[in-house]
């Protein structure tokens, strides 16, 4: 026997002769013995029968009382006190423990030595289903001996919801076929085809197949868990769930004391049965309590109900979790609310002016996207929404640190006077934008004068830079002297600035954001304006978007700023394409004939002249 029944053994060795005892004890009454009616046949079968010819061998056959109840008959007749020792599956006798049920044995074999993990459930289906895991069981048609059964039926369901599935949604259908022999009636059904899945306790398959050898190959356990050689020698039968405890000797809460210690030397002074089981001691049933809490069944049926105290057994924690960040929320609330209640008035002041300029954004974005959709979005309106906002923004910057100055104690009079330098600065290219822009909406073009390209890079550049936008970005200038033509100042100034702008905005987030501006002789009358970036570089799609009219590879973009870009350089006689650099980034090309802007120049003219005529 095992070495873990070492104490108990040492304890019977040590009566001096249990036939003299089994003589001499003074039952109070006849034993009354209950056993569950379990599924025939079943591999602890021959146990029953050699414990209740060990107790009427021991006490007289008149003084030990058998009967077989069903598992509902054996409950009530326990409480009507009229059984004194039961013998059951675990799973019974632990939703009996509640009530004062004591177990005193617990069953062991050769083949399962442990008593705490000897009982487990089998899948089978026939070996040409379809079926070839567990997930494909789901929503099929099943067979077991009854609801109630612990080998049958809830283990097996345990591994459903340990699976992640609600048990009773597993499958289609079940059809129970009740106790005893009567599993076979399941089994037929799923030979037949009228089910797809027999539910059965372990090791009843392979007592079958013994029967039936011509059935050998038709069958096959689903995820069959894995054996050593060395167990299928001993016994081990194909499962596919974990292992539970075996069955159990019990004593009813009314057995008279003296009945249960002759019940229990009788049980471990037992001979081990034919085929190797014997009585012994079990020691956990948390595998039973935890089945019974996933299946919330028996004690815990009570966790199909929704009550306040479930409610809060369960969810106490959260609840309580809830009503705290609930509290530190209104607290947080209160003390925001507080905080903008003494703001200065130079502060709300502040912040109605941004929501009025907010608002006149708005307005104009959404006026853009009107005349956008209604195709007669031009250079005139392209201006105005992309260009205007540029120096407005400046001179509101340079305002708020006006502002600033002025609330010190001590202004910096000449600091102020430069930063209202700056506003009057930003204003008058605010209104040379405008007057352009008139221009444009009267049909003449603004005159051109001869100008220095460098200087209006430089101009552009300085003006860029201060409004402070990009600090990260490092901006390199690399430009030829001497790039005299006829053109319009502000429109350059505007071209250049759009480009850096856009450099800018596609480097900003990489590692060190540079943005690289340069002009360069090509020839003579040719002379060449890069901006370049070290950016992400775009992709196909991307690349080819920048061709397009009014599209960006900005996801807020309206790809204005290009187009604007595109039509200045175009009435200069320049031309405007994009390059994608070797290692990473974007570089914008303007390339601009010298002499083609003054024969651009005097072909309008004429025809002017002409239309005049």
């Amino acid at each position: 026997m095992p070495a873990q029944d070492g104490i108990v053994l040492n304890l019977v060795s040590r009566l001096d002769d249990f036939g003299a005892y089994a003589t001499s004890v003074q039952l109070p009454r006849p034993i009354n013995f209950g056993i569950v009616a379990y599924t025939r046949p079943s591999p602890n079968e021959a146990v029953v029968n050699a414990t209740i010819h060990s107790l009427r061998r021991s006490f007289g056959e008149e003084n030990v009382r058998v009967r077989e109840y069903t598992m509902t008959e054996l409950a009530q007749a326990i409480r009507d006190e009229e059984v004194d020792i039961f013998l059951s599956s675990a799973g019974f006798y632990w939703r009996l423990m509640q009530s004062g049920a004591v177990a005193v044995a617990s069953l062991a074999s050769k083949a399962y030595p442990d008593p705490n993990h000897g009982e487990g459930s089998a899948f089978v289906v026939r070996s040409d289903s379809t079926i070839q895991s567990f997930v494909d069981m789901k929503g099929k048609k099943a067979a077991a001996s009854s609801a109630g059964g612990f080998t049958g039926y809830l283990i097996p369901m345990g591994e459903v919801v340990r699976r992640g599935y609600p048990f009773e949604k597993f499958f289609s259908s079940v059809a129970f076929v009740g106790p005893d022999d009567r599993l076979k009636a399941g089994f037929d059904l799923m030979r037949e085809g009228k089910v797809d899945v027999a539910i059965l306790r372990q090791c009843w398959l392979e007592h079958y197949l013994q029967k039936h050898p011509q059935e050998r190959g038709s069958y096959r356990v689903i995820e069959p868990r894995d054996r050593t050689p060395a167990q299928v020698k001993n016994g081990v039968c194909q499962r596919s769930t974990e292992l539970y405890p075996s069955w159990v000797l019990a004593s009813a809460p009314a057995a008279p004391p003296e009945i249960t210690k002759a019940v229990v030397y009788a049980a471990f002074s037992m001979a081990p049965t034919g085929d190797g089981h014997y009585w012994t001691v079990g020691t956990d049933y948390r595998a039973v309590d935890e089945l019974y809490r996933s299946l919330r069944l028996g004690p815990y049926e009570w966790m199909r109900n929704w009550t306040f105290s479930r409610i809060w057994d369960e969810y106490g924690n959260l609840i309580i979790a809830f009503f705290v960040f609930l509290l530190a929320w209104i607290a947080h609330s209160v003390r925001v609310t507080r905080l903008v209640a003494i703001r200065t008035k130079e502060l709300r002041d502040a912040l109605e002016r941004e929501k009025e300029l907010k608002a006149q954004a708005n307005e104009t974005h959404e006026r853009i996207e009107r005349l956008q959709k209604s195709g007669i979005v031009g250079q005139l309106s392209s201006m105005i929404a992309h260009e205007l906002r540029q120096p407005m923004s400046a001179a509101l910057l340079f305002s708020k640190s006006a502002r600033k100055i002025l609330s010190r104690e001590e202004p910096n009079t000449r600091l102020l006077t430069e930063v209202l330098g700056n506003i009057e600065s930003q204003i008058e290219r605010a209104n040379s934008i405008i007057d352009n822009v008139r221009s444009y909406a009267k049909g003449i073009r603004k005159s051109r004068q001869k100008v220095d390209l460098k200087v209006i890079i430089d101009q552009s550049i300085a003006a860029f830079r201060s409004t402070g936008r990009y600090p990260k970005v490092d901006i390199f200038v690399e430009t030829d002297p001497g790039v005299i033509f006829e053109a319009n100042p502000l429109e350059w100034e505007l071209v250049t600035h759009n480009l850096v702008k856009n450099a800018c905005e596609a480097c900003q987030n990489t590692e060190r954001p540079t943005v690289r501006v340069g002009l360069e002789h090509l020839a003579i009358d040719k002379v060449r304006l890069t901006v370049s970036d070290n950016g992400e570089t775009l992709s196909e799609a991307d690349f080819e978007r920048l061709t397009q009219p009014l599209m960006s590879v900005k996801e807020e973009g309206l790809g204005l700023g290009l187009q604007i870009v595109r039509g200045i350089a175009e009435s200069h006689g320049a031309r405007l394409h994009f390059v994608r650099n070797r290692t990473r980034g974007l570089t914008a090309v303007i390339d601009i004939n010298l002499r083609g802007s003054k024969k651009q120049k005097a072909d309008k003219q004429q025809t002017e002249n002409d239309r005049t005529a």
